[in-house]
């Protein structure tokens, strides 16, 4: 079992290096993801 197997599963449980791993999940997500752009616009004529 690894370091997160055992303080991934609180939002506010450090590990003992001081990492908060749900912030470690978060980041990783962001890099394995696509990515997206969002629009949103204003038609102003017709």
């Amino acid at each position: 079992m690894g370091e997160s197997d055992h303080y991934g599963f609180s939002l506010t449980t450090f590990s003992p290096s001081g990492k908060l791993m749900q912030i470690e999940y978060a980041l990783n997500a962001v890099k394995n993801g696509q990515p997206s752009v969002g629009l949103r616009g204003l038609i102003l004529f017709k």
